[in-house]
């Protein structure tokens, strides 16, 4: 049992959320355009993308256990810990992403045997950069890559593989509806790096913060921001839906909260580190709103 406990604390299974919205906002694109809902496509995505996100999450701490030995863990940041207080071993979580990178590459073969070209595709992006994004030799997050890959993979690639399952394409609309999440998810990346600074540079793990500083990091903050809700105010007049710019509203009140907490003069990275998840979840809830709304 306390096994069992470890595996899904290992799993970090609220970050999972990330994925569930992301194939709810493909999917409610296609909607939108008057696709067919497909039960079973919608299925398929959100199982490839799980499995996916368990790989991801267990090579991570795998990968990164030097790393995360020095780091002041928080609910948003620092890994599992499970690794470093015994209660699974190295081998045991090595294993468990293996296992998980062998369902994935089982679930895309699924989606190829059963759906386009283009979803195959897309399935096999978004295992290749989960899986590069921890592990040697690629290892993106210790290159400066690691944000910009997060948030490719997390908020762009899931829903356009949730819209090309529904589809068989991908057109300008479902693209411009990433764009606000993808914002949201390298502000997300950055404010989670903030509790580990110390322990990733005296790790060599040279992330955006690490090679650019704190200083340079609450710019780029600053500017993905303001890009979130340009993105929205873009969607919307290009082809999305007035009410995915109108619900994108909604996560005003936590990029503010982010913004103030970013300047205080001393660093609160705990609750950096929350805001930075929160405007994420939120920011992406507000768009599966936006199209909801509009498909009713």
């Amino acid at each position: 049992m306390r096994t069992l406990v470890a595996i899904l604390r290992f799993s970090r299974l609220k970050f999972l959320a990330g994925g569930l919205l992301g194939v709810a906002l493909g999917t409610l694109v296609a909607r939108y355009e008057h696709y067919r809902f497909d039960l079973g496509a919608f299925l398929i995505a959100q199982c490839t993308v799980t499995v996916f996100q368990l790989m991801t999450h267990y090579s991570n701490d795998f990968f990164d256990q030097e790393c995360d030995e020095r780091s002041m863990r928080t609910p948003f940041s620092g890994g599992s810990g499970v690794i470093q207080s015994r209660e699974l071993t190295p081998i045991l979580a090595g294993r468990l992403a293996l296992g998980a990178a062998s369902l994935g590459l089982l679930a895309t073969i699924f989606v190829a045997l059963h759906a386009s070209a283009l979803a195959t595709a897309l399935a096999t992006a978004i295992g290749i950069l989960s899986w590069s994004y921890s592990a040697p030799p690629p290892r993106l997050l210790a290159r400066g890559l690691g944000e910009l890959t997060t948030a490719l993979v997390v908020a762009v690639l899931v829903p356009l593989f949730a819209y090309a399952m529904q589809t068989n394409t991908i057109d300008t609309r479902a693209i411009l509806s990433t764009m606000p999440a993808a914002c949201a998810m390298f502000v997300m990346m950055l404010c989670v790096e903030i509790p580990d600074r110390a322990a990733d540079d005296a790790s060599g793990k040279v992330n955006l913060l690490v090679r650019f500083g704190l200083q340079s990091t609450r710019r780029m903050i600053e500017v993905c921001l303001v890009g979130i809700f340009a993105a929205a105010g873009l969607a919307s007049v290009l082809g999305a839906p007035a009410t995915f710019g109108y619900f994108a509203l909604g996560a005003v009140p936590i990029a503010v909260s982010l913004w103030r907490t970013l300047k205080r003069p001393i660093v609160a990275d705990a609750a950096i580190a929350a805001r930075g998840v929160l405007l994420f979840a939120a920011t992406v809830a507000c768009g599966v709103l936006g199209y909801a709304a509009a498909a009713v």
